[in-house]
């Protein structure tokens, strides 16, 4: 698995495109908040033309 970077600044953006929040900070690592969150992302970047 690739590691990446992610800000606060992003992270709280990302969540603002969601209803409820997709990640959150355990450990001092983002995670997806739920099961579904690789779903959820994926579905919304298709939403936002991201994605396939």
């Amino acid at each position: 698995m690739e590691d990446f970077k992610l800000s606060l600044e992003k992270l709280n953006y990302i969540n603002s495109l969601f209803d409820e929040p997709l990640l959150i900070i355990e450990n001092n690592k983002a995670r997806f908040a739920t099961e579904d969150g690789k779903q959820r992302l994926r579905e919304k970047a298709i939403e936002l033309g991201y994605g396939k």
